[in-house]
């Protein structure tokens, strides 16, 4: 069983917290959270399961659920790497693979110490921007809803019925606007439910997010695959750094990397540096450095200047990458606002449409 040399409790006591309800960044302030009390109980060597669960204490529900599964782990014997591999929720695939490979080489503490204080604010305005974007879209799309339908119900009819009496032909446009409200009553309104309803389903049982990331997103976008080498060449270089072997670094890479595509690649430079090859020219085969990256990197004269050469080449890499994202998020909102506005001017043409006829008739 656990110990508690600090006598804290371990259940709550009362229904107040200090941690809000609802605040920007809950999940990665949470995470921070959980790394400062690793890296506490690795500093002091104290365990770290009643600090979780006082933690868990300060959260709603589902996430103090999570915490408290955390701890669980941990006192069943897992190590702290194997009990944060299966809650992926607590921490992202990044840091969990930097702790897997600092357990690997023996630099758990200094690693808790890093991860605890990192602030990736640039990364986080770039994930929540597209949500946001996305979050305006909907809440526009069912107000629009609401007065496509009202124009539909009492609208519409009222037009048709003045036509009919002037005996005037109905136009083209506003024709084709009525027909696509019905279609879009009969036909999408439900399809549109019955999908909501299966993505939800998915969210909950198969985390399709989490399997984009670790299995599609790297095969697609090549900004993905330069961010993710990134990562690498950040962890390869405190392995140079220290002068320690670089197949066991590998072989830590490619036995516990998250995304499927990319640990292939290291499993192709694992076998090849057991073959007497040069590991950055492997990389660069496998397109993870590019051959004037590798050559240079190849080229350098001791382990510092190439763990310097490998640290700004990852720093370099994941601005790139990063750039490129921002520019896809930039552009998700204007996009998004063009195509509504599309609908919106083809609905207004084709009610617009039928006053000029109207007008002339009459006078």
């Amino acid at each position: 069983m656990s110990q508690n040399p600090y006598n804290l409790r371990q259940t709550p006591v009362s229904s107040w917290r200090i941690t809000a309800w609802w605040r920007f960044g809950g999940k990665a302030s949470r995470g921070r959270s959980i790394l400062r009390i690793f890296a506490l109980a690795e500093r002091e060597s104290i365990s770290p399961i009643p600090l979780l669960r006082c933690l868990a204490n300060e959260h709603s529900s589902a996430s103090a659920a999570k915490i408290h599964r955390l701890a669980d782990l941990l006192d069943s014997g897992d190590s702290v790497d194997q009990a944060l591999e299966q809650m992926p929720e607590l921490l992202t695939d990044e840091q969990v693979l930097k702790l897997r490979f600092a357990t690997e080489s023996g630099s758990l503490s200094s690693a808790f110490a890093t991860l605890s204080n990192e602030r990736d604010d640039a990364s986080a305005e770039l994930y929540i921007r597209p949500i946001q974007s996305l979050f305006y879209c909907f809440v526009v799309c069912n107000f629009c809803l609401w007065i496509f339908s009202l124009l539909l119900t009492f609208i519409a009819p009222t037009f048709k019925e003045m036509y009919e009496e002037f005996g005037l032909e109905l136009p083209p446009m506003f024709i084709a606007v009525v027909h696509a409200g019905d279609v879009l009553a009969g036909f999408v309104l439900p399809a549109a439910g019955a999908l909501l309803l299966l993505t939800v389903l998915m969210i909950w049982v198969i985390r399709p997010i989490r399997l984009l990331r670790r299995f599609v997103l790297s095969r697609i976008s090549p900004s993905v695959t330069r961010l993710r080498s990134a990562k690498i060449l950040s962890l390869l270089s405190e392995t140079v750094r220290e002068g320690k072997p670089l197949a066991g670094a590998f072989s830590t890479l490619a036995r516990y990397h998250y995304d499927s595509h990319i640990r292939g690649k290291l499993l192709f430079v694992r076998n090849e540096i057991e073959q007497g090859a040069d590991p950055w020219l492997s990389m660069a085969k496998v397109r993870l450095l590019s051959a004037n990256e590798a050559d240079s990197i190849a080229r350098a004269t001791d382990n510092d200047l190439r763990a310097w050469l490998l640290e700004q080449l990852a720093c370099k890499k994941e601005l790139k990458s990063q750039s490129r994202f921002a520019f896809v998020a930039v552009c998700v909102h204007p996009i998004l606002i063009l195509i509504m506005a599309f609908f919106v001017a083809c609905i207004s043409i084709g009610f617009f449409s039928i006053l000029p006829n109207l007008i002339t008739s009459l006078a």
